[in-house]
């Protein structure tokens, strides 16, 4: 395969090459061509069970965070009055 760059798009790959570890200019180009071309026919995601599946993770998130909460809760014991970043913030200045 075969294709013209300017001497800017050369420079451009050739810098990139050396970004990514490609040993050529062809390494790269072959690389990259490949991969859309995976893009171009993977198969789409169906949004309702993927949106189903990161609702699920959430929840079990939310779930898992009100579980650490109050374990810290019973740990430190309640957050006392001027407790806080602010008054934290505060001190440091001082």
């Amino acid at each position: 395969m075969t294709f013209r760059v300017s001497a800017e798009e050369y420079e451009t790959l050739t810098r990139s090459c050396l970004e990514c570890g490609a040993r050529s200019i062809a390494e790269f180009a072959r690389s990259a061509v490949l991969q859309t071309a995976q893009v171009l026919h993977a198969p789409t995601g169906d949004l309702t069970g993927d949106l189903t599946k990161l609702s699920r993770g959430l929840r079990d998130l939310d779930l898992v965070l009100v579980d650490m909460r109050k374990r810290i809760h019973g740990i430190l014991g309640p957050v006392r009055p001027g407790m806080n970043r602010g008054s934290d913030r505060n001190a440091a200045e001082d």
